[in-house]
């Protein structure tokens, strides 16, 4: 039976705002409709598929009206029959003849924009479209992971620039598979090539670029990544370890990733004050917002380190923070080397880099019992049911616990 519901789409989202759309559904497939409006994605409710606060009624209202609009298109379509072959790209078609006004549909309804001729003719090349989407990508990191991506698929295809998304199948995935593990050994490696491909599907279905989805079939390997965190002993001789001058503001940073929940790099370089005793800030990767008590610990680094236009001096001094982190790994070698050069071979360091600090702190915070739940949280992870964690809001006051308890452990506080 056909059927529409309401739905923000974050996954290719840059900002605070999301298009929302109506994924009309009929014989287990779906294409999605645009209503040509944006909603903030703090504001809507996933459970109720409406928009929350006063200062969104007229768009909440919009919203409403056009998914009533749509429902009513889909009765009557229905009442008129619907052929057993029809497909869902074909059922949103129908509702867009019957909702939208034709003058009005190019500027409401995504799939209907018009585009260039030589654009258009490459819509539904997967290569073509790969690009673009590479192109889109917020920032500079995130870009050169899905060029190397692009890289082994321009070399597996031969540059094949007709290949459509529809030829695209479990086998093909597989000989792509096969491709890559010529010169690529590890499970993890190849998962993210995977996953980039993946993306790319999921917003050429997002746009109605096509209605083939391979990886139902297909499953994305992955094994079990090395261990990344540090011992109690180790971290103690690393934070405690007599180091040349220059070396103090690296270890400085490491201690701060650490003291802060684990926080990546490039948030923590971004960060601007400090507010009623928390950072306050949206993860760059995940745009989900985040409140880290800073603990004495923590504020004692960052007045060592304190910046004039940041929080921190780092992008004060640096343009960049992936700029930085190249010079932190460098610099966190130097003190492993530094270290080990001064210890016995069993007491050596192993090479870290800042994220060693946030698979640390987890590690060590279930050494101490913190229930995995609240780690979850600290990390901004989803822990069970990933629906339910949705509607759940954790209680900030458990992870503020569980970091000094951390803390206290490290620094050996109540020894």
């Amino acid at each position: 039976m056909a059927s529409a519901k309401l739905y923000l789409d974050t996954r290719s989202s840059v900002g605070l705002m999301a298009p929302v759309k109506a994924v009309i559904s009929h014989n287990r497939k779906s294409a999605y409709l645009s209503l040509g409006v944006k909603a903030p994605i703090e504001k809507w409710d996933s459970q109720t598929l409406s928009l929350k606060g006063k200062e969104n009624r007229n768009l909440q209202l919009f919203i409403m009206q056009k998914k009533l609009e749509i429902d009513e298109a889909l009765l009557s379509i229905a009442r008129r029959g619907i052929p057993n072959d029809t497909t869902a790209l074909q059922l949103r078609d129908m509702v867009i003849s019957e909702v939208f006004p034709k003058e009005a549909s190019e500027k409401t309804v995504e799939h209907v924009k018009k585009e260039p001729k030589s654009n258009a003719e490459h819509k539904d090349c997967f290569l073509y479209r790969f690009r673009q989407f590479m192109e889109s990508r917020p920032t500079e990191g995130t870009k050169a992971i899905y060029k190397d991506t692009y890289k082994k698929l321009v070399k597996f295809t031969e540059g094949n620039e007709r290949l459509k998304f529809d030829d695209i199948n479990v086998e093909w995935l597989t000989s792509f598979d096969n491709f890559m593990s010529q010169t690529m050994k590890s499970k993890n490696s190849k998962s993210i090539h995977f996953r980039n491909v993946r993306a790319v599907f999921n917003a050429a279905i997002t746009d109605d670029v096509t209605d083939n989805y391979p990886f139902r079939k297909f499953k994305i390997g992955s094994e079990e990544t090395e261990k990344r965190s540090l011992t109690i002993e180790q971290l103690r001789t690393f934070m405690n370890a007599d180091l040349e001058p220059w070396m103090e503001r690296y270890r400085d940073v490491f201690m701060l990733l650490f003291a802060l929940c684990g926080i990546n790099i490039i948030d923590l370089c971004h960060l601007k004050e400090i507010t009623n005793g928390r950072i306050v800030y949206r993860r760059a990767k995940t745009h989900k917002l985040y409140s880290i008590k800073v603990e004495p610990e923590a504020n004692r680094l960052i007045i060592r380190n304190k910046g004039t236009n940041w929080l921190l001096n780092i992008l004060d001094n640096y343009g960049k923070s992936q700029d930085f982190n190249r010079r932190l790994k460098r610099g966190l070698d130097a003190i492993v080397d530094h270290i080990n050069a001064r210890v016995s071979i069993r007491e050596q360091l192993p090479h870290i880099s800042s994220y060693w600090a946030r698979h640390t702190w987890a590690t060590l915070a279930s050494d101490i019992d913190v229930p995995i739940e609240t780690i979850s949280a600290a990390l901004g992870h989803s822990y069970g049911c990933a629906t339910t964690a949705i509607y759940i809001r954790f209680n900030q006051k458990k992870v503020d616990i569980a970091n000094r308890k951390v803390l206290d452990y490290v620094y050996n506080v109540n020894a």
